[in-house]
């Protein structure tokens, strides 16, 4: 019989710290010891596995094939091991399961606490670990297991996430105060010339590209005059009179300095939707799903 590879969870984490950063320096302080006993646990590794899972030149990182398929099954154990270990601290009684979420902002308004008020109820000792991540921050806390499940807004792409849509949002205008007034709504030739607030998109990119298609199924394009983070510093800007954004209709409230409007016809809308990693069927991120989805029977 084959003598199996004495890999250890340590070891993985390791190796995975050095497959996401693509650099031992930064994998290092990552993980928190020095690049020098970093460097060796992956050399050890690579022995008993008897192939090189990098490729290491002066200057850069990058993973061979083997590496590649490694990245894989070492999350799995990972994420096998911290179900375990939540489910014994669940029989045992003693330390609380914890759930680890990462969300939009616009979530945090309404749907995220109608959620987590569902699912406290249903598990009253689970411990909550909560992160305001735009999506391309939760792409990458759920690739390296930082988190457990996320809520997000629009279409998300990754070979290693699945997701799930909950339901469909409208998107309304938001405007500083007096520009369009008197207008209950506004149709889309009127937003061209407007300058816009958007999101950047290196930080969602289906929101950039589904702003674009606004305005091009009018053979339009947008006048993107700033860039910002999140919907809440969107809404600043168009309160300091600095041009016009498009969000989530639950961003609609009282707010200082800006005005709704809808959109003439039918408005456009955008998914929410819930990411996690392809395969994962842990027992609180499943309650968390049911939970969101009990909700959104009244968001429908």
């Amino acid at each position: 019989m084959a003598r199996l590879p004495l890999m250890d969870i340590r070891q993985l984490r390791y190796f995975l710290a050095v497959a996401e950063e693509l650099s031992f320096t930064r994998a290092a302080h990552r993980v928190g010891i020095a690049q020098p006993p970093l460097s060796k646990q992956i050399m050890n590794l690579e022995q008993e596995l008897g192939t090189e899972l990098f490729v290491r030149d002066r200057r850069r990182v990058q993973l061979t094939s083997a590496g590649e398929t490694l990245v894989a099954h070492a999350r799995q154990v990972i994420g096998a091991a911290s179900n375990a270990i939540d489910a014994i601290r669940l029989n045992r009684g003693g330390a609380r399961p914890r759930i680890r979420i990462g969300a939009v902002d616009s979530s945090f308004r309404r749907l995220l606490p109608d959620i987590l008020r569902r699912l406290q109820a249903n598990e009253p000792r689970i411990e909550i670990h909560l992160q305001e991540m735009p999506v391309s921050q939760q792409i990458a806390a759920l690739t390296r297991a930082s988190i457990d499940v996320g809520l997000a807004r629009g279409l998300v792409l990754h070979k290693e996430i699945e997701t799930r849509t909950l339901f469909q949002e409208a998107l309304v205008i938001a405007a500083p105060a007096g520009r369009f007034a008197g207008e209950v709504s506004l149709d889309v030739v009127q937003l061209a010339t407007e300058p816009m607030i958007a999101i950047a998109g290196r930080l969602s990119r289906s929101y950039r590209d589904q702003l674009f298609d606004i305005f091009s199924q009018h053979c339009l394009q947008p006048q993107i005059a700033h860039e910002v983070s999140d919907s809440q510093a969107a809404l600043c800007l168009v309160a300091a009179g600095l041009g016009v954004a498009i969000v989530p209709a639950s961003e609609r409230d009282a707010r200082s300095g800006v005005t709704f409007h809808s959109f003439s016809g039918d408005p456009p809308r955008v998914d929410i939707v819930i990411t996690r990693q392809k395969d994962d069927r842990s027992h609180f991120t499943q309650k968390f799903i049911a939970a969101a989805q009990m909700c959104c029977n009244d968001y429908r």
